[in-house]
């Protein structure tokens, strides 16, 4: 269980000023009309309201009654299960089973911290199959009308998000930016938002579409809508966004980032998919046919780039248009989205390209791995690509990772293989896999490709001094001769989408740093949602949203705020070793001791690392060094003074991992 000591900073008192006897100091439940309440009615709203969650008066029975609330979140139950689950409790505790308070009693508490959510909108729809009934032939349905009717059933529960900042409000008072002088100013909130799909079930035909947010400064993720609804029927785009916005709107709140894969972003910025001509959320090149898909060659990275500005342009000119004639898009862009109503939100900027769904698994395993191992289209390797992948393995197997990789590789379990484990594999294995890739014959031009590949990620996603060193120019004609080889090596219609967008990353490391625009923490939450309903029982959106709010009562403290887990390990066969550390300018340490925010450690000598693919590349820029042994003088140092960890690459090399990569 984890600790519940978040109660004890939540029970801290804060100055609401004078309050009258009739202030609403409770989170409400949600209502069917939004936009409710004057402004001047919301900003005499005592809105921060202390969490309290101690149900008896003494400390240790509160929190062995909060480890089983947290157990109920966790668990797929229904409420009568819950009953039942307390009822054992009471039985098997060590107090008297007379003097625990029941479980209605703790729900009717819960409900009076927890937000209610709504199912606001339930809509019943009468569609067609498209396939007849039968093996014969197909025949008109005015005469043979014996298709097979359906019903769609769309289901829409959601909270307030009002409601989601007053508890996201009392949950973070001590961190939480935009409390002034006891009140939410909403002008200072800012969130991202996310939507995103997940299966309902194996063997259903529905599907349940999230909208997750996140505020700025906070890690945890909360789910605020969800929808069930069949897979395969049309959407609406003002279902997902109208009362969002208009909710965002009349409470002045800002939306920094919408962040989703390339599906989601092209449906709600009603811009053609990943397979049309004029996908590219960042230029206006036309992609080509070649060999039945749609590619960008290397000669259309210099196209006219979007602004917002010119998105609005061609929505106008869209508009007009269509009242003379049937014109499907302009350049694209295919009608006007509610997010273009939210305030200050530039429709470019604020929806940059995901930095794990394009690297990871886009480029790193869709292009890169398959090329490397020789991957048919049925996922069968070659005689070489089998012996390089063989390799590759044996060496990563001796690689020492810090725990910041929560998951190691599998390296046998190629298709299963997640974000996190590709990026591991890939950035802790570059020396291996160039050396591999060397010594096999007419692999050379692959082998720089991959050298290339690593050394812009490790630019993108690692901190701005670095980017700032190189310089803009610099990674802009690197990004360019990246492009240019990729072509020459995998052939033109290799340039997909993600090829493509990955050239414009000189310009979305403006937007933001990858780690900040990433949907990795959107996705680890999505396992949690699926572990907080119950298969076939009613009401799966509320459950849902509960049991994640549930989940945020009990979060550490330390859960917004991440630090380097620093331990000494004198042991060389260790998978995780979490004793080699970094500072901020690539100096390397191996930790002996730990004390509080004092660590003893020897700084390691180490020596530039070249690569015979590129001699000119300069990795020493982005933390890839010979290991050349420890100095031997034991030192005594801050804590704070490290910004990163280090990867020991088989005693031979030793890799920098700046925490804005190994936090994203």
């Amino acid at each position: 269980m984890q600790d519940c000591s978040i109660t004890e900073s939540l029970s801290n008192s804060i100055d609401f000023g004078n309050l009258d006897d009739e202030a609403d100091l409770s989170l409400t439940e949600g209502s069917d009309e939004e936009g409710q309440g004057s402004d001047d009615e919301l900003n005499r709203r005592p809105n921060v309201v202390p969490l309290n969650l101690n149900f008896y008066d003494d400390d240790e029975l509160n929190h062995y009654v909060k480890d089983f609330i947290q157990t109920y979140a966790k668990g797929r139950m229904t409420r009568s299960q819950g009953v039942d689950m307390w009822k054992l409790v009471q039985r098997h505790s060590r107090y008297n089973p007379f003097e625990l308070k029941s479980f209605d009693t703790m729900e009717r508490r819960l409900n009076e911290v927890i937000p209610q959510s709504r199912t606001f909108w339930k809509v019943r729809e009468r569609a067609t199959d498209e396939k007849h009934i039968g093996d014969g032939p197909s025949f008109p349905e005015k005469r043979f009308k014996d298709r097979r009717q359906f019903e769609i059933l769309r289901i829409w529960t959601r909270l307030k998000l009002e409601d989601l900042i007053r508890f996201h409000a009392a949950n973070h008072l001590d961190n939480c930016p935009f409390i002034i002088d006891g009140k939410i100013d909403y002008s200072k909130v800012h969130m991202d938002f996310t939507y995103d799909g997940i299966p309902f079930g194996k063997s259903s035909s529905n599907n349940l579409t999230l909208m997750a947010v996140r505020f700025r400064g906070c890690r945890f993720v909360y789910i605020l809508q969800v929808r069930i609804a069949k897979r395969s029927e049309p959407k609406d785009i003002n279902e997902f966004l109208a009362r969002f916005v208009d909710e965002t709107l009349h409470l002045g709140i800002t939306v920094d980032y919408f962040l989703g894969d390339a599906p989601m972003r092209a449906f709600l910025k009603c811009l053609k998919g990943h397979a049309g001509r004029y996908s590219c959320e960042i230029c206006e090149a036309k992609g080509e046919l070649c060999q039945r898909r749609i590619c960008y060659p290397a000669e259309m990275v210099h196209q006219r780039q979007r602004t917002n500005e010119r998105w609005h342009e061609c929505v106008d000119d869209l508009e007009e248009q269509r009242e003379y004639g049937h014109q499907d898009n302009v350049k694209g862009i295919m009608g006007r989205t509610p997010l273009m109503r939210l305030k200050n939100f530039d429709m470019v900027e604020k929806c940059p390209p995901d930095p794990m769904h394009r690297d990871w698994l886009g480029l790193a395993k869709s292009n890169l791995w398959k090329a490397t191992v020789g991957m048919s289209k049925a996922g069968v390797m070659n005689a070489k690509g089998q012996r390089i992948h063989a390799a590759i393995s044996e060496v990563y197997e001796q690689i020492q990772l810090p725990k910041e990789f929560s998951h190691r590789a599998r390296a046998i379990d190629y298709p299963n293989f997640k974000s996190h484990e590709w990026k591991s594999l890939c950035v802790s294995t570059i020396p291996t896999i160039c050396q591999v890739l060397e010594d096999e014959d007419g692999e050379e031009g692959l082998a720089h490709l991959w050298l290339l590949f690593i050394f812009l990620i490790l630019v993108y996603h690692g901190p701005t001094w670095v980017y700032d060193e190189l310089g803009d120019e610099y990674m802009k004609e690197l990004q360019e001769k990246w492009y240019d080889e990729f072509q020459t090596v995998m052939g033109s219609a290799a340039c997909t989408f993600n090829v493509h967008s990955f050239s414009h990353m000189p310009r979305v490391r403006t937007m933001g740093n990858p780690a900040d625009i990433s949907t990795e923490p959107f996705e680890s939450a999505y396992g949690l949602v699926q572990m907080s309903y119950t298969p076939g029982t009613r009401n799966i959106g509320k459950q849902v949203i509960r049991n994640m709010l549930l989940r945020a009562l009990n979060v550490k403290p330390n859960h917004c705020t991440r630090r380097l887990v620093i331990a000494a390990t004198n042991k060389d066969d260790v998978t995780y070793n979490d004793s080699y550390v970094m500072d901020s300018t690539f100096n390397f340490y191996k930790v002996t001791q730990v004390e509080g925010n004092n660590v003893n450690a020897v700084k390691v000598h180490t020596a530039p690392w070249t690569s015979p693919t590129d001699p000119t590349l300069p990795m020493d820029k982005v933390g890839i060094f010979k290991y050349r042994g420890l100095s031997g003088k034991v030192s005594t140092y801050h804590r704070d003074m490290f910004v990163g960890k280090a990867v020991i690459h088989k005693g031979t090399h030793i890799i920098g991992l700046h925490k804005t990569l190994l936090f994203s």
